[in-house]
């Protein structure tokens, strides 16, 4: 009858050399499979408990009375090489002896002073992933408009307390008709731009200002409601700007 995990594990185990069990003993030098283990046993492949048996090799059964290879074995193998009473009664000697074959991987270590820890500590962080940036972001129009609104209050403010505080340091030097002349002096080009840096931000942030007592009101609260309110925004920034350059 067949088995189509048999056949898996028939297919994989073959192509790969390694039969990944424990075998352990039934009358007639039978074997069957027990645990997953990783033993090395070409030409063999492992089966289900209790389905299907194959006769053991001859060669195997000759491991029990050869010393152990490797006299510095694992601990984990010296848990087979002497195991309790109640694993002796289920397998038989020669069966512990087939982990003589087991593939086994010898990892060095080498001892490092204290300030060498500290180094491959520090090391070790800078190639920690760091956290999101805006670049990893969809730029939409509500996060943006409220970013910017927080960017075009601050440079406002920023300004405005500048020029109060120098006016108060320096009177003389900073007041309104000095001020005014030297805005004169300027060519027509600088002047317009300087009215386009100074008017775009606060005919944004003023709109933003209604916008936001709009929304404390309960208004425009749904996602077309923002998006709708955003464009206003953009279009009386715009139209603002415009009238006060020109003026």
């Amino acid at each position: 009858m067949s088995n189509p995990s048999l056949d898996k594990y028939h297919t994989t185990f073959s192509e790969s050399g390694l039969i990944q069990a424990v075998v352990m003993a039934r009358p007639r030098r039978h074997l069957i499979l027990c645990a997953l283990v990783p033993i090395k046993a070409e030409g063999y492949t492992a089966w289900h408990p209790g389905l299907t048996t194959k006769p053991l090799p001859r060669q195997y059964t000759s491991l029990a009375s050869q010393p152990h290879p490797h006299p510095h074995v694992t601990s984990s193998h010296r848990r087979f090489q002497n195991p309790p009473s109640t694993e002796r009664a289920c397998a038989p000697e020669w069966s512990y002896a087939l982990l003589s074959v087991v593939r086994r991987r010898r990892i060095q270590t080498d001892s490092l002073p204290p300030s060498a820890h500290q180094e491959i500590l520090n090391g070790q962080r800078l190639r920690r992933p760091k956290s999101p940036v805006l670049t990893i972001y969809q730029p939409q129009l509500t996060w943006v408009g409220s970013v910017l609104s927080r960017f075009t209050g601050t440079g406002l403010a920023v300004l405005l307390y500048g020029s109060a505080l120098v006016y108060l340091v320096a009177p003389d030097t900073f007041s309104s008709a000095q001020v005014i002349d030297f805005i004169s002096t300027l060519p027509d080009a600088v002047k317009y731009a300087g009215k386009v840096v100074l008017a775009t931000p606060f005919a944004y942030h003023s709109l933003c200002g209604v916008r936001h007592i709009a929304w404390d009101v309960g208004k425009f609260l749904s996602l077309r409601g923002a998006y709708g309110t955003g464009y206003v925004v953009i279009a009386g920034t715009v139209i603002g700007t415009v009238v006060m350059v020109l003026r």
